[in-house]
């Protein structure tokens, strides 16, 4: 007669070691997908002193190359990070900026910063080798403002 261990019996089946092994399988493939999807975080840090202003509606929220000649308020900065193998497409680098800005109650982002760099290395070869490869990200910073006075044509 076999003995049986009670602990064992009220454990359900994925625990057990033959389907445990299913499991963590399963678990391997998928955090390797996860590692491999695009990332992409931003945040915004706003000015001490800058005025506060209700948030805007992110599609009226302008992306700018150059400030605009008229008169704005600089209200704080959008810091935008995102992979570069994969990279996410434009459209959504974009639109993280624009949902940042808005939370911000700006009208439009000039982007001051757009550079691929190398975030930190890592190792995945035997010490002696010495391949060090790097991993890379973008990152992209805006300063939301807020248009004073009436908008015109020369702020876009």
């Amino acid at each position: 007669m076999r003995n049986k261990n009670p602990i064992r019996e009220n454990v359900g089946p994925r625990f057990r070691t033959e389907e445990g092994l299913g499991i963590a399988s399963l678990l391997a493939v998928l955090i390797f997908m996860l590692e491999s999807c695009t990332t992409l975080d931003a945040h915004s840090i706003q000015y001490a002193g800058a005025p506060r202003f209700p948030a805007s509606n992110p599609d009226s929220v302008k992306i700018l190359r150059e400030e605009p000649t008229g008169p704005n308020e600089r209200l704080g900065e959008i810091v935008v990070d995102a992979s570069v193998d994969p990279a996410p497409s434009v459209s959504k680098v974009e639109e993280r900026l624009r949902t940042e800005a808005g939370k911000l109650g700006a009208d439009a982002v000039v982007v001051v910063y757009d550079s691929i760099q190398a975030l930190g290395v890592y190792a995945m070869t035997p010490w002696w080798n010495g391949a060090v490869p790097t991993k890379e990200g973008r990152q992209l910073i805006g300063v939301a403002i807020k248009y004073l006075g009436p908008q015109t044509e020369e702020h876009g």
